[in-house]
């Protein structure tokens, strides 16, 4: 008898808090939230926190990232439409500000009038953060 492949995955038992169910998993099965890094319980879907960020926010710690691994890779045609289409929208509706976020990208027009011109941003593996007003006047004082 010999090995052909060692198993390398290394699994991690953990009980919910919530619904109490026993389950494993692995690091492939962890992703960052706005609060920390945790797993997803597969019977109630309750996000269980590994690791807590710590506070107040630091980049790129405490932010989540739009870009790892389980992202869903948006080609540049899509962002191309997406730009299109958020220009159609303010012109449309006289709007200032459009956006829109998903897989790895984020995409914002807003049209400065005043100027007679549209600023465009289009962010791809990107980093985002919410925090509330109050922790935003702490993180200023």
């Amino acid at each position: 008898m010999r090995i052909i492949e060692e198993n390398k995955t290394k699994e991690i038992i953990h009980t919910c808090n919530k619904c109490g169910c026993k389950f494993a998993y692995t690091e492939d099965d962890v992703y960052n939230n706005m609060y920390g890094t945790v797993v997803s319980c597969p019977s109630c879907q309750e996000e269980i926190i590994l690791k807590e960020f710590n506070r107040p926010f630091q980049f790129p710690d405490s932010y989540f990232y739009f870009g790892g691994k389980d992202s869903k890779i948006i080609d540049n045609e899509t962002i191309e439409r997406e730009v299109k289409k958020g220009i159609k929208y303010c012109l449309e509706h006289n709007e200032y500000q459009w956006f829109t976020a998903y897989g790895n990208m984020f995409v914002e027009v807003n049209w400065l009038t005043g100027d007679e011109s549209f600023d465009i941003t289009v962010a791809q593996n990107y980093y985002n953060q919410t925090i509330s007003e109050e922790e935003a006047k702490e993180l200023i004082s």
